[in-house]
């Protein structure tokens, strides 16, 4: 019986001890609810950066994918803006552009956005959409050294309830 007693007593002294230095990862609110909201790009536009590719995202086990794209003008200012174009792949290597809806256009599929003024520009991929990987093209129109702007590119997505 002693020694029953002090196996437990050292296994609950183990648990302890792991509890005290390691401490778990707790689920945000949207990871508790099935879905996820990753930034994907953190990017300067000027006359060295003009043009982007976020990094692939895999989305295939998404019921649906969105994005947010946040941009932000500094200096002069002079006719800056940036095209986005969604773009979707099967290995994460070869990429074809998707269309996708935003706000403004409603129910019109959009091929691709250009966007200026400081401001945050949404947009999702169809429901009916299987997609393998995603990612935005990104390209800067008439920045310069001392015309920039600051992008940041984030995907949004609900994982669909059978794969989670």
């Amino acid at each position: 019986m002693k020694k029953g007693l002090s196996f437990v007593a050292m296994n609950l002294v183990v648990l302890v001890l792991a509890f005290a230095f390691v401490q778990p990862k707790i689920a945000t609110a949207v990871q508790q609810l099935g879905g996820y909201a990753e930034l994907l790009s953190n990017t300067t536009f000027n006359n060295v950066t003009t043009a982007t590719n976020t990094t692939g995202y895999l989305t295939l086990i998404n019921e649906k994918t969105a994005f947010f794209v946040k941009y932000v003008e500094s200096g002069a200012v002079a006719n800056l803006s940036l095209t986005v174009t969604p773009q979707i792949s099967y290995d994460n290597s070869n990429w074809i552009n998707m269309t996708f809806y935003d706000i403004a256009g409603g129910a019109t599929l959009q091929t691709g956005e250009t966007i200026a003024s400081n401001s945050t520009y949404y947009f999702w991929f169809p429901d009916a959409a299987v997609v393998p990987y995603s990612r935005i093209n990104m390209v800067a129109v008439n920045s310069t050294a001392s015309d920039t702007m600051s992008v940041q590119a984030y995907i949004v997505g609900s994982i669909n309830p059978g794969n989670r």
